[in-house]
């Protein structure tokens, strides 16, 4: 999800989403349906989306081929795909066919089950969606937040008071606080090499061992403390224990993340989880800020907090889009002046510089959202 819908984007830009023109010269597409014979399909006059347009096309080859049709078009790939159902079949005849170029076809199609175009039809705004979604991470690093609902499982520092600010909000749930950390899985390495050593990623558990690549026992394949357990036993030169086997159907992303645990010559390390969740704590929502009747332990990544934050579509403040949308026609009328290449819109890359430039007016919408410090 994004700040922005694509359509709020076009709309604000006054660009039409009718994207294709269908008239008298441009109006013939030759089918074949199974083995029947080749014919012209008249698609009915009209401008139209990408969408309408396919279910115009569906309307008047079922008419013509006596057939049940299934026509899409993808926004992603700006593509038709022209399916004759189940085991059916569509030979394309490009000879003659006048639509071609407004359906994307630039050759022939022998008899298939699905058609898809050749070439990419209909306008094409890629180019500004990139610029929304790079806006939008300059948005989000500039305020030093992000606005998108997203659940989170993160581990900050202790402060030592009795205040600790999420990084995101507002909050919309917080199912589990944590300030201190278990041990979970004993590991050792049995072989005789000199170094061995294991780190815990936010993907999986990573076994190192001299003279040998790499294990990983990716959470994803293995989600319970159980199955990593069983995963790692399986390793040449590895063993691996539960601390308890009341842990054994934990889910294995618990696991605190750590690098590089040096247990060669038989030295045990353990792996841990957050201990039991706090339940005397309360929340500002619209903060993040959680406040205890007592100081957070002062320390680097001990509190553990799994919450939901940010903002549903249906709940995106407007001042916030109004932001998004300025900063958007500022840059787009820029690319359209200077007509330079969609690669100068990469997401990540163009973040900071975007910062520097970000006009006056969007400055004093966005400074409202800036990250709250205590």
């Amino acid at each position: 999800m994004s700040i922005l819908s694509n359509a709020e984007v076009l709309n604000f830009l006054d660009i039409s989403e009718n994207y294709f023109t269908i008239n008298a010269s441009n109006n013939i597409l030759y089918l074949k349906y199974n083995a029947g014979t080749s014919l012209a399909v008249t698609i009915t006059s009209g401008t139209y989306t990408g969408d309408t347009l396919a279910a115009v096309l569906k309307s008047v080859i079922d008419a013509k081929l006596t057939c049940t049709s299934t026509i899409t078009y993808s926004s992603t790939t700006l593509k038709f795909t022209f399916a004759a159902g189940g085991a059916n079949t569509f030979t394309y005849t490009h000879a003659n066919s006048t639509a071609a170029s407004v359906v994307g076809f630039n050759q022939d199609h022998a008899a298939s089950t699905s058609i898809v175009s050749d070439i990419i039809c209909g306008i094409d705004n890629s180019v500004i969606f990139t610029i929304r979604d790079a806006i939008e991470k300059a948005a989000s690093d500039y305020c030093k937040r992000e606005f998108v609902s997203t659940s989170y499982k993160k581990k900050y520092d202790g402060t030592g008071t009795n205040k600790l600010l999420l990084n995101d909000y507002p909050v919309t749930s917080l199912t589990r606080l944590a300030m201190s950390y278990i041990d979970a899985i004993n590991i050792s390495n049995t072989s005789s090499a000199y170094h061995a050593s294991v780190g815990v990623t936010s993907t999986g558990v990573v076994l190192t061992q001299e003279s040998t690549s790499d294990s990983t026992v990716l959470f994803a394949t293995y989600d319970t403390l159980t199955k990593v357990v069983n995963a790692i036993n399986l390793i040449s030169g590895w063993s691996a224990t539960l601390s308890s086997s009341t842990y054994g159907d934990y889910p294995s992303a618990m696991l605190r993340e750590v690098f590089g645990l040096y247990c060669g010559q038989n030295t045990i390390v353990s792996l841990t989880i957050p201990d039991q969740g706090m339940y005397n704590y309360e929340v500002d929502i619209n903060s993040g800020i959680i406040t205890l009747p007592y100081n957070f332990p002062t320390g680097t990544k001990n509190v553990y907090v799994e919450y939901t934050a940010g903002y549903s579509s249906a709940t995106m403040p407007e001042n916030l889009k109004l932001a998004i949308k300025i900063w958007i026609d500022v840059l787009y009328r820029k690319q359209q002046e200077s007509s330079f290449g969609l690669t100068s819109f990469s997401t990540g890359g163009i973040s900071r510089s975007l910062i520097s430039e970000m006009p006056k007016e969007v400055e004093n919408l966005l400074s409202s959202y800036k990250r709250y410090i205590i």
